[in-house]
């Protein structure tokens, strides 16, 4: 399980990372970073920080318990793009400190967490792919969302490091 936790989790925060690029080079401004850091989809949702945060913390929520290990504590200091950068790299250098061993029982482990304000008891695998991915790239998703409805240049490749289009294409 490993594979299909750590070796994820660490991808997509590098593709948030580079979304956090992007959102640097297109608003250049701190008072303009802060304005789409605070920038929601809806009312009651969360806004683009929280959504980040949110991720980095799933990454942590899933890896470390079915490891077997205590959740480490990722602290948020400020709602800048930096911190959240300094958040993306503390999660990676935690998921690193993992190694497969660390999983070879994951399947079999029964996860406690919360959903809300709901506590689930999982086993491993269900936890991972039915409860945990799925959260992981909702936050994710949501993040990007509210980058293109700021008017952040983010496409599909920025999201999965896979797709390529030509300039202008609308993706």
């Amino acid at each position: 399980m490993y594979d299909q936790s750590v070796i994820v989790f660490e991808r997509y925060l590098q593709r948030l990372s580079v979304m956090m690029n992007r959102l640097e080079a297109y608003a250049e401004t701190a008072s303009k970073q802060e304005a789409i850091l605070q920038t929601s989809l809806a009312p009651g949702m969360f806004p683009l920080v929280q959504q980040a945060r949110t991720a980095i913390g799933f990454s942590m929520r899933t890896c470390y318990p079915l490891a077997g290990l205590e959740i480490p504590e990722i602290e948020s200091h400020e709602d800048t793009v930096a911190d959240l950068r300094r958040q993306i790299k503390e999660a990676e250098r935690y998921l690193q400190a993992l190694s497969a061993r660390n999983f070879t029982k994951a399947a079999e482990r029964e996860i406690v967490t919360t959903a809300g304000f709901k506590e689930l008891r999982l086993g491993g695998e269900t936890f991972l792919t039915q409860y945990a991915l799925p959260n992981f790239f909702f936050h994710l998703s949501m993040a990007y969302a509210i980058l293109r409805q700021c008017g952040v240049p983010v496409g599909k490749g920025d999201f999965d490091g896979f797709h390529e289009y030509p300039a202008g294409f609308a993706f």
